[in-house]
């Protein structure tokens, strides 16, 4: 009970750990706490703990994150490559760093209204996904967010996002649009970087 914070990486790869009680004293757990702690992963492979999906343990092609998860943290379907639809309750807030890097297949991937914060490199070689709704909770895109997304054609972004990182569509093919409100941030972004745009 005297324990407060848990910190970053803190059982990362503890592959055997079966059962973990944490006391009400604990107010802070950090990122990847529990990542690769197979043991943990329930039974449809979601590795959850106080809310926060670290890991998915699973090949399954199709799934629904739980609606108890309010964060998805980082790195949790790195290279989940059979993964080819992801449903994200209404309770995420947020979606962590690198969380879908290189699910080189998924091809559908709802956001919804709930999230207000998608992380660096967040789907970062996602090459089947061609397009995205980006939703009117979240104000920024981040650097590398849809960094070689290859086949991203479209993209539709609402005028509360008001800063894209330089680099956020990296590597993603010349026919790519965004489509977004006239006199947004998106379509002056558009403008600057050369990218196709289409008025809302």
């Amino acid at each position: 009970d005297s324990v407060t914070e848990i910190e970053c990486e803190a059982f990362d790869g503890c592959s055997n750990l079966k059962s973990v009680t944490i006391p009400g004293s604990v107010e802070k757990i950090g990122e990847c706490a529990f990542a690769g702690c197979s043991y943990l992963a329930d039974d449809q492979g979601f590795v959850i703990v106080k809310n926060v999906l670290y890991d998915y343990i699973g090949d399954s092609t199709e799934i629904i994150i739980p609606d108890s998860v309010t964060i998805i943290d980082n790195y949790a379907f790195k290279n989940c490559s059979n993964l080819t639809s992801v449903n994200i309750p209404d309770s995420v807030k947020k979606i962590g760093i690198h969380t879908f890097e290189e699910c080189t297949n998924l091809t559908s991937i709802n956001i919804p209204d709930s999230v207000t914060i998608i992380g660096d490199q967040a789907l970062y070689g996602c090459k089947r996904l061609t397009n995205i709704t980006i939703p009117d909770s979240v104000t920024e895109i981040v650097d590398y967010a849809f960094d070689y997304c290859s086949n991203l054609t479209s993209i539709n972004i609402p005028d509360s996002v008001t800063e894209i990182g330089k680099y956020a569509f990296r590597g993603c093919p010349p026919e790519l649009t965004i489509r977004a409100p006239a006199g947004s941030a998106a379509e002056k972004y558009a403008k600057e970087n050369k990218i196709n745009f289409e008025c809302l």
